[in-house]
């Protein structure tokens, strides 16, 4: 028996992850946060 979905929760947003039996990788749609250093020019 494999497991199939696993949660993990990121920045307190619970996420469900899906095993992708022809990778073998757990997959998951995820929205990307309003807010995110990524986006931000701060200089570093």
């Amino acid at each position: 028996m494999a497991v199939k979905t696993v949660q993990a929760i990121v920045n307190g947003v619970t996420t469900n992850l899906t095993l992708n039996s022809s990778t073998g990788k757990y997959e998951a749609t995820v929205a990307a946060p309003s807010i995110s250093s990524y986006n931000q020019n701060s200089g570093h």
